[in-house]
């Protein structure tokens, strides 16, 4: 794992994935290294969680650069109560669930 650790150490992208699509914990795994691969399926997993987190991130970023800050979203503020509530262009999610009850969301104040 030595070799590994000190690509990762030092900026090997986890993420990069073979032209089959095939990932490196994949190909570890492949090839029989089964304690490889749990650990490059973890970092994996844990790089995947910072580059979405990264994503949306920068969503909120432009969001904000292309809002005025003192007036209400009404569009975003509905959207929230609809996905809240599994609701409109959400409902589709709360029925593919099974979900025949009332919604498990909460309110906004």
């Amino acid at each position: 794992h030595g070799e590994v650790s000190a690509l990762l150490a030092n900026g090997a992208d986890v993420l990069l994935t073979a032209a089959n699509g095939s990932t490196a914990s994949q190909w570890a795994s492949r090839f029989g290294h089964t304690d490889l691969a749990e650990m490059l399926a973890e970092v994996e997993e844990h790089a995947a969680r910072t580059a979405n987190m990264v994503q949306q991130s920068g969503l909120v970023s432009q969001y904000q650069r292309g809002n005025d800050p003192d007036e209400v979203d009404l569009e975003l503020i509905e959207l929230l109560l609809q996905y809240i509530c599994r609701e409109g262009k959400f409902r589709s999610a709360r029925l593919a669930e099974g979900q025949a009850g009332p919604p498990d969301g909460g309110g906004l104040v």
